[in-house]
């Protein structure tokens, strides 16, 4: 039995869908041990939910599966964070340093 391909594409939307909003930040109100939501001056007190590592491995994992990457823009925010980067890996002092005991390895 093959499946229909409009059927796994569905799917496979709805699969994404939900991990975009699976590791999107996201606000809920805030309840007291009873039950009872915590009110500032009427308002109801609200918090910002991040994704768990476990969501944001899977959403990746997800992502990997579908050979989906980030490229670097010339002149994005991707780019920029690549060169500052590159900045600091060329300021970084070595880690291992094997002197003259091993003088090929650098």
């Amino acid at each position: 039995m093959t499946a229909d391909v409009k059927l796994l594409g569905t799917i496979h939307t709805q699969l994404a869908n939900t991990y975009l909003r699976m590791v999107s930040p996201r606000e809920e109100p805030v309840f007291t041990k009873d039950g009872e939501p915590v009110l500032i001056e009427g308002v109801p007190m609200m918090r910002t939910i991040y994704p768990s590592a476990a969501e944001v491995a899977a959403a990746n994992a997800f992502l990997k599966q579908n050979n989906i990457t980030a490229a670097a823009d010339d002149g994005g925010d991707l780019a920029e964070l690549q060169d500052q980067l590159r900045q600091r890996r060329k300021r970084a002092k070595p880690v291992l340093d094997f002197g003259e005991d091993f003088p090929g390895i650098q």
